[in-house]
């Protein structure tokens, strides 16, 4: 069970007298004592409340909620706002202490809003200068101010502001409550003769019972003359179809039934009403919707399987080279190319002890390289290609002036400058092989 409570000046209506709505009535000097006092009982007894205030006036009920949220320190407590007239949220309140008796907390917390749109509430006014509450277009407001006029004014299900006329008594209704329609009927200083007249007629009433005067109507509807209605369905199981027709879903984190967007006990937003709340699982029996990965390497059996880079029946292959790369042009072709490292061919190498034989110098002063083109002309090592070779300007020999004294000895010094460098230049072309192995 749930117990329900109605935070305002809202008394009953009288027209469930078995069971109703617990009452609180704000401002008064002892409301935050006695409305914790009434929520700890009802609380122990029922185990949830479900808090009703209307959302115009709303200031008084939230210091309420928030100073009882901090003495009590429970999530048991849901705060539901509706947005009607006096009357109807008087008779929405006592309708929904009546399902509340058989009801989880959930369900009744998301009922609210839904009973609330299958009423039709409204007035007779005779202006809408100052009506707040109620969407008021701008030729209606300014109409209100012509003498001798009056509206119908329609709060719920839809707005509606109709300027009454002769033609045109009542406004055309988008939705009427289901057969039998029954309707209360407020009275301040308006005109009775238009409701039984002209609007049960149009809704299809079977009866219009007057009620009492709420003392919040006047500061809703903004005058002080008014004539209050509201028109409901009075069949035995209207409750019960629009309580099987309300989408529930239980809520992600308390796990309470709830129809709304936020659950109204723990505040946790709530998926969409058309998605699903939670993961579907798959039926019992049924295959699941992924299967086990076969042997080979996870792909699903409906899938094809992916090009291997090498298969058991097909001896592997050398990957070729890639067609982008172009060879460097000091290296000769790869077929061209010796071993890195010839076992029958060693390097040549001079003895120490046999000079080298001296150049020709006629060769040695066409080519400008001293006698050493032919070894260098040999396949080298790729890290000999990156030696640095200096020009031939700076080996050339500097000019020895001849002496006249030692005219006959000039060839044989030559001979032996020349041979010395060439010896040297040898050695470091042929060495460097070796210090790379």
């Amino acid at each position: 069970m749930t117990a329900v409570m109605l935070v305002g000046d809202l008394p009953a209506t009288g027209v469930l007298r078995q069971v109703g709505a617990i009452r609180v009535t704000t401002p008064s000097a002892d409301a935050a004592p006695l409305f914790v006092d009434q929520v700890i009982r009802a609380l122990r007894t029922h185990g949830a409340v479900v808090v009703l205030y209307p959302s115009w006036k709303a200031d008084p009920a939230v210091r309420l909620l928030r100073l009882l949220r901090g003495v009590v320190q429970t999530d048991r407590v849901a705060c539901v706002p509706l947005d009607l007239p006096p009357v109807a949220l008087s008779l929405v309140a006592d309708q929904l202490a009546h399902v509340a008796a058989s009801a989880a907390p959930g369900v009744v917390a998301g009922l609210a809003p839904y009973l609330a749109a299958d009423v039709c509430a409204g007035a007779r006014l005779t202006s809408v200068a100052r009506l707040d509450h109620v969407k008021t277009g701008l030729g209606a407001h300014v109409s209100s101010y012509l003498p001798g006029g009056a509206f119908s004014v329609l709060a719920s299900p839809v707005a509606d502001i109709h300027r009454i006329t002769s033609a045109r008594p009542v406004q055309e209704f988008a939705r009427r409550p289901g057969p039998p329609v029954l309707m209360l009927v407020a009275q301040q200083g308006g005109d009775l003769a238009w409701i039984q007249q002209s609007l049960a007629p149009a809704l299809g009433a079977v009866s219009v019972t007057p009620i009492a005067v709420q003392p919040l109507s006047a500061e809703f509807w903004g005058v002080r003359k008014y004539t209050e209605f509201v028109a409901f369905s009075g069949h035995p199981h209207a409750l019960s179809w629009v309580l099987s027709a309300v989408p529930y879903r239980p809520c992600r984190w308390c796990g309470e039934s709830t129809a709304a967007e936020i659950c109204p006990f723990c505040g946790a937003v709530q998926p969409p009403a058309d998605g699903p709340a939670e993961r579907p699982r798959p039926a019992e029996g049924a295959r699941p919707p992924r299967p086990e990965p076969p042997s080979e390497f996870g792909r699903a059996p409906a899938e094809p399987p992916l090009p291997r880079a090498t298969s058991p029946t097909r001896p592997p292959e050398r990957p070729p080279a890639p067609a982008s790369a172009a060879p460097e042009p000091a290296a000769p072709p790869p077929s061209a190319q010796p071993p890195v490292q010839p076992p029958a061919q060693p390097p040549p190498v001079h003895p120490p002890n046999q000079p080298p034989a001296p150049p020709d110098t006629a060769s040695a002063s066409q080519n400008g390289r001293s006698g050493h083109v032919p070894i260098l002309s040999a396949p080298l090592h790729e890290d000999d290609e990156k030696i640095p070779v200096p020009p031939p300007a700076a080996r050339a020999d500097p000019p020895v002036p001849p002496a006249p004294e030692a005219a006959d000895e000039e060839p044989a010094a030559l001979d032996r400058t020349v041979a010395d460098r060439r010896s040297s230049r040898t050695e470091t072309v042929i060495f460097r092989p070796s210090h790379d192995r």
